[in-house]
């Protein structure tokens, strides 16, 4: 289940990063106008507000730009494949690692706790409680 979780993620992440507007030096910070551009200025991405409020999100949503999301979305990919490499690993050592994390959903929750919590965020997903599982 984590490993397709953090694959949806990683597709959720490309198709938005790849449907946004983005010039090849990413998105820049107009502080002035509280807007966010393409780097080269030739388009406005978002308008956060007037003055010093919207001067936060301004930043943030640049700093977040397409290429951020595109990384963040091959770094889930890589860590679906550890995922898929632990259960493989847990087939051919099942006493051990039950014995010591208590089973290979156990380890995965806790070896990969912060992936699983990017891509549920991505995706919108609570987390599971015990009796959903």
């Amino acid at each position: 289940m984590s490993a397709d979780l953090l694959r949806r993620a990683a597709a959720k992440l490309r198709e938005h990063a790849r449907a946004a507007s983005f010039s090849d030096d990413g998105w820049a910070v107009d502080l002035a106008d509280s807007e966010v551009t393409t780097a080269d200025g030739g388009m406005m991405i978002a308008d956060t507000g007037e003055l010093t409020e919207g001067r936060p999100d301004a930043s943030y949503i640049a700093l977040m730009h397409p290429p951020v999301a595109l990384a963040l979305a091959d770094w889930l990919d890589a860590q679906a494949q550890d995922i898929a490499n632990a259960v493989f690993a847990w087939q051919r050592e099942e006493e051990f690692i039950n014995k010591t994390f208590g089973g290979i959903g156990a380890y995965t929750e806790r070896m990969f706790a912060a992936s699983i919590a990017v891509a549920r965020s991505i995706l919108r997903e609570p987390e599971e409680t015990p009796d959903a599982r």
